[in-house]
């Protein structure tokens, strides 16, 4: 076996073990492009090797996802297949478990009109909102993991010759999920996780009131819910108890803002690839929560099909603090991909809040997470907003301020 498949089969393996951490006589679904297939079957094979009752995986192809975008009835792009969300969704309710494998062409839908993109994410959105129901509650053990192709690897690795494009960027994905050498990967993580879990200890110990934003093109204050809970994949478990890591690489520790309680402005600091368009230079500024002004350089009608998706997408769901000292920050490569690229730097997301992040939020009904400050939306987008030049405090109640971040690092 050539050290890469042996690298593969064991990235494989940490997706099943640690990501979602198949238990025995468990079903689970697997998310796929074909163009993942490798990366895919090695998935099916570890998972039966850990007792997979059944796996399943529902494929894609990039290709025809884009000529159904070009060429299909405008109308036929608001309808989402009913069956296809109802097998997701039945499998979630009798215990299944979900892994997506992730990683495609970042300008894999340049030319197609935005309005027919936004169409189409509208309807994805509002017809999988209970399968989404499922994970945001972190009621049943998902994961994302990642595997490289030509077309994005031609961006991720556009600084090489095009035949060892490919290879860098499965480099680059394996080193950051801790797949190298003769380590072992599985032990790492578990290290990793208590490292991450050490900082959610200190946050939740000191139950800040507010976060204190500042940084070029940055001024803002997030109000935290009274009740807020910070999370990572170190306390991550479904409601069986059972660990899993939702995101293989992770390097946040996040929670929910208050709902109302954001105002100020924030830029982006990477482009955010958002259904194969990439949008650059995000700015957007909040007024109570709500964002009343918005600008990109570059995907600016496909933000505003983001914000049209229901009035929650204008309103944050989520703050996540990642040091620009993490490994996948250090190798210096832009992903085009926000699995990567959001454990790379301090983000936000707009739209749907983890009930997870307020006490008891889990088994609240939605009229009683808005109470609680939680936003509601079918949508969940994240956005890099992390550099070198972002401070962070923190307020206690006490109207003490905290420094958390200077210079895009812990304190």
């Amino acid at each position: 076996m050539t050290d890469f498949n042996k690298r593969l089969d064991q990235y494989a393996d940490l997706l099943v073990r640690v990501g979602i951490n198949l238990q025995p006589g468990q079903e689970l679904i697997i998310t796929s492009s074909i163009e993942h297939a490798d990366l895919a079957r090695r998935v099916v094979a570890k998972a039966y090797d850990a007792g997979a009752r059944r796996v399943s995986v529902d494929w894609s192809d990039p290709q025809t996802s884009r000529m159904t975008l070009a060429r299909a009835d405008a109308e036929a792009l608001g309808e989402y297949p009913a069956p296809l969300a109802k097998w997701r969704e039945e499998h979630l309710e009798k215990g299944g478990a979900q892994l997506a494998i992730v990683g495609n062409d970042p300008k894999l839908m340049a030319g197609i009109d935005p309005q027919r993109i936004s169409t189409l994410q509208q309807a994805t959105a509002r017809a999988t909102q209970a399968i989404a129901g499922y994970t945001a509650t972190m009621r049943r053990s998902w994961s994302i993991g990642a595997a490289a192709v030509q077309g994005w690897a031609d961006s991720a690795m556009a600084h090489l010759p095009a035949e060892e494009r490919v290879p860098a960027l499965w480099d680059a994905i394996l080193k950051a999920c801790r797949v190298y050498g003769d380590n072992d990967p599985v032990a790492d993580w578990q290290v990793h996780l208590a490292r991450l879990a050490k900082w959610v200890t200190f946050l939740n110990e000191k139950k800040f009131a507010r976060l204190h934003y500042k940084g070029p093109g940055t001024d803002l204050v997030i109000d935290l819910p009274q009740n807020h809970v910070w999370i990572s994949a170190g306390n991550a478990a479904n409601e069986k108890g059972v660990p899993f890591c939702p995101n293989m690489p992770t390097e946040e520790v996040f929670t929910a803002p208050a709902r109302e309680g954001v105002n100020g402005v924030v830029r982006s600091t990477l482009p955010l690839n958002y259904g194969g368009t990439l949008i650059k230079e995000l700015s957007l500024r909040f007024e109570k929560g709500r964002v009343v002004a918005f600008s990109a350089s570059e995907g600016q009608e496909v933000l505003q099909g983001l914000f049209d998706t229901d009035e929650g997408a204008r309103y944050l769901g989520e703050v996540a603090l990642v040091p620009i000292d993490s490994p996948i920050n250090q190798t210096g490569i832009l992903f085009y991909n926000t699995l990567f690229d959001e454990n790379a730097s301090c983000h936000l997301a707009v739209g749907r809040a983890y009930p997870i992040c307020v006490e008891g939020g889990g088994s609240m009904s939605s009229e009683q997470r808005l109470a609680a400050g939680l936003n509601q939306s079918v949508t969940h987008v994240d956005f890099m907003i992390g550099s070198p030049a972002l401070d962070i405090d923190g307020e206690l109640p006490t109207g003490e301020l905290v420094p958390l971040f200077r210079k895009g690092m812990w304190v």
